[in-house]
């Protein structure tokens, strides 16, 4: 059995309620809409055209069309200004050792096979210069406004690669523009105190309960949460009394 099914990208609720991410919660995954498939292109343009690679994808033409005009010529400028050091690596934090190491990517066969202190992720885009460690993650979709993936990274990325400082950002990839990264800097003593976040986070996360809220509809656990049926019915029945329907 799994240890856990946290990943990076997943932090922003885990903090919030880690209950469906303990391995003896079950599922209920839905499989990606268009939005996703056509980040998923954009992902792999980038990864083609920073690793000089001829720039090639497959599946539903019009969503290969879409992630090739949103894969615009001021992304590709952006991603020229820098020589990057890594682009989409798997990395694997180990939250009890307080070390990093390289992993399958997301997709491939044994990305979620951890121990329960490894935290897993992938990197889209890493920079290292001396003790500056540089990740971004790269978006197609609204704007992201929490920062815990980027801190989770951040923590990651410096433990790999025995960085001491962290600057962390999204780019997102638009039709007709790029929109750079709107930096985080983390110092040594930031990435120390995230670390311990981290290695919290996942000690306790085998004893999580619900913490229903608004954030439930991003859970994949959501329709067998013993919570979230008690909050749904609690509701209707709130919605049946505002309406007179018991007397």
């Amino acid at each position: 059995m799994r240890a856990h099914r946290l990943s990076m990208s997943r932090m922003s609720l885990a903090y919030l309620c880690a209950y469906g991410f303990r391995p003896d919660v079950a599922q209920y995954p839905r499989p990606p809409g268009r939005p996703a498939r056509v980040g998923s292109n954009v992902h792999t343009l980038i990864e083609q055209h920073v690793k000089g690679k001829p720039l090639s994808l497959s599946g539903d033409e019009s969503e290969q069309a879409e992630a090739l005009e949103m894969f615009s010529p001021p992304l590709m400028a952006w991603l020229d200004r820098t020589t990057w050091t890594a682009c989409e690596i798997g990395i694997r934090y180990d939250a009890a050792a307080d070390k990093s190491e390289m992993g399958a990517r997301r997709g491939e066969a044994g990305y979620s096979e951890v121990t329960p202190s490894v935290l897993i992720g992938t990197l889209d885009l890493v920079h290292v210069d001396g003790d500056l460690v540089t990740v971004v993650d790269a978006k197609s979709g609204k704007l992201v406004t929490d920062t815990e993936q980027l801190r989770a990274q951040a923590v990651a990325a410096s433990r790999l690669y025995g960085a001491k400082r962290a600057r962390v950002g999204y780019v997102y990839a638009r039709k007709t523009k790029c929109d750079e990264p709107k930096w985080l800097d983390l110092s040594e003593d930031d990435l120390d105190v995230e670390a311990g976040r981290i290695g919290t986070l996942l000690r306790k996360l085998p004893m999580a309960e619900p913490n229903p809220g608004d954030h439930c509809w991003k859970c994949d656990a959501r329709p067998g949460c013993p919570a979230y049926g008690a909050e749904a019915a609690e509701s209707r029945m709130a919605d049946l009394e505002e309406a007179g329907m018991f007397g």
